[in-house]
């Protein structure tokens, strides 16, 4: 697994201070846009699924700029994961 930091730029409620909050992140995957949700839940959330049916537990997160597909992708895996 590799691990991201992601460095979230804010602002004070008054407005005026600006600070940076900074996020670790692990992870296991990286999916390009080419890559559509059946692969994505082949490679991460059935793994996951088959887990936590085991009795374990498991999380997928996405992570990517507005309007990048992240709910069309869990949408799409979370009904995969009825079948």
């Amino acid at each position: 697994s590799r691990i991201v930091n992601i460095h979230d730029a804010r602002m004070g409620a008054d407005m005026k201070q600006r600070f940076i909050d900074n996020h670790l992140f692990e992870f296991n995957h990286v999916f390009s846009e080419h890559n559509d949700s059946d692969r994505v839940f082949d490679n991460v959330v059935r793994p996951l699924v088959q887990l936590v049916l085991q009795g374990g537990n498991g999380t997928a997160m996405m992570y990517g700029q507005t309007g990048s597909g992240k709910t069309f992708t869990m949408t799409h895996c979370y009904t995969r994961s009825e079948e």
